[in-house]
């Protein structure tokens, strides 16, 4: 299956994206960097939503998360 990824350059897709592929899906992934590093596994890379048919996907996962933007959460 084609698989997009939003957001696959982070933690969670780089830990994702070679699992993905290890299993047979082609591995595409969405970021806002053109020249952004690629997790093992991704086949290809694509910084416009517009550029893809969604149609040509058999799922999304979105790992994208907002830029800067930091959750803290107290401990007791």
């Amino acid at each position: 299956m084609r698989v997009l990824i939003t957001g696959g350059t982070g933690f969670v897709g780089h830990a994702l994206c070679p699992r993905l592929a290890a299993a047979g899906h082609e591995v595409v992934v969405l970021t806002r960097q053109a020249n952004a590093r690629l997790p093992e596994g991704a086949r290809s890379g694509v910084t416009r939503l517009d550029e893809l048919d969604a149609a040509d996907f058999g799922g999304v996962i979105n790992l994208a998360g907002a830029p800067g933007e930091m959750v803290a959460v107290a401990v007791e």
